[in-house]
């Protein structure tokens, strides 16, 4: 497994460390400490956005929260036409 890690950290790609390369960079320039959001965090995420906009009757300006809620709007509509 340490043989493994550290092939990962050598490797000519490697996203994570770019991605806290990054991260270094914004923190030291602006002040500003990000984080990530990947995999299960990232779908978790997508997954509370889908239900907000799934319950949200207002049109959303957000063109991606908009595409949303039009999907879970159109998911409603399907599964009552199959009942």
């Amino acid at each position: 497994m340490a043989v493994q890690a550290s092939l990962s950290a050598n490797a000519k790609h490697n996203q994570r460390r770019d991605i806290k390369t990054i991260q270094d960079q914004i923190l030291t320039e602006f002040g500003v400490e990000i984080e990530s959001i990947v995999n299960q965090k990232y779908l978790k995420c997508l997954f509370e956005l889908r239900s907000y906009a799934r319950n949200e009757t207002k049109e959303l300006k957000s063109p991606i929260m908009r595409l949303f809620q039009i999907e879970e709007y159109l998911l409603k509509h399907i599964a009552r036409l199959e009942r």
